[in-house]
This record gives C-alpha cells, structure tokens and sequence, in this order.
C-alpha cells in the first residue's frame, strides 16, 4: 500500500483510503459525502446572505438622509410581493398588527426586500466558493 504522506483529504489518498477501509462501498459512500459538503456550502451561504443583508440594511437606512437608499433597498420588493402576497394569509396580518393597515404591509414590503437581498448575496457567495473549490481541485 502507499505511504500517505500529503494532505490526507485530497483525492488521491481519498480514493486509497475508500478501497483499503470500504471495499467495494467506497463509491457508494463517496456522492454522500459530496452531497452533504453541497448543503453546508449552501447553508453557509444563506447565513452569509443574511449577515450581508443587515449590513446592508444598516448603511441604508445609516445613508437615508443624503441618497434614496431605502428607496433602493425596497425596490426589489416588487418582485417578490406578487409572488409571496397569495401564499401569505390575512390572518397573519392582523395577528401582526391588530389594525392591519400600513404597518402590516410595510413589514411584509420590507420582509419580501429582506429576503430578496438574502437570497441575491446568498447566490453571490455560493456561486464565489464553488468557483474557488472548482479551481482548487
């Protein structure tokens, strides 16, 4: 057998490992691996993404006074109001907000804009780090 003697994770040594300890299960058990490394990646993404949007959200609402940054923010809310406004029911609203109204639909506008941003940066950073582990193998 081979003497391991570099990173012990790289695919090479992977591969030799995965024959001598599995047999034949090894390439079972390897797609699994890649799966769960998959979702992790995409998880952290998503937290990424949301951390990305609050900070976003606080230089918006920091530089309100001097650009239309709010304006700017919300304006991908749009897209998303059409979409999520049927599957959202009126109950909801009113437990929010006992009085429904304005207030109730400036949280859902500024909910819709928060997941809006959540979701680009999330894909941002997804699309980044599969870039890096692509050039990496």
């Amino acid at each position: 057998m081979k003497k391991l003697t570099s990173h012990p994770f790289n695919n090479t040594n992977r591969a030799l490992l995965s024959k001598s300890c599995l047999g034949n299960r090894s390439t079972e058990l390897l797609p699994n691996w890649e799966k769960e490394n998959a979702v992790k990646s995409a998880l952290i993404s998503v937290l990424i993404g949301f951390a990305a949007t609050i900070v976003a959200v606080i230089v918006a609402f920091t530089l309100a006074r001097s650009v239309d940054a709010v304006g700017i923010f919300i304006a991908p809310a749009a897209l998303l109001v059409p979409i999520i406004g049927p599957l959202v029911p009126d109950r909801l609203a009113y437990w929010i907000e006992p009085e429904g109204g304005a207030p109730a639909g400036a949280l859902f506008i500024l909910s819709c804009a928060f997941l809006f941003w959540t979701l680009v940066f999330g894909a941002a950073h997804f699309s980044w780090s599969e870039r890096r582990r692509a050039a990496s193998h």
